[in-house]
């Protein structure tokens, strides 16, 4: 596996990794109920 460098202040998304970032536990889930009758 090779891991490529960031450079963070040119980084696009910058403001949402630190926002993420500062959380305890920042990760986020989601579960729906999908319907696939016809």
């Amino acid at each position: 596996m090779d891991y490529k460098y960031l450079d963070m202040d040119e980084y696009k998304r910058k403001a949402h990794f630190e926002y993420f970032n500062s959380f305890d536990y920042p990760y986020v889930g989601l579960t729906a109920n999908v319907d696939i009758t016809i």
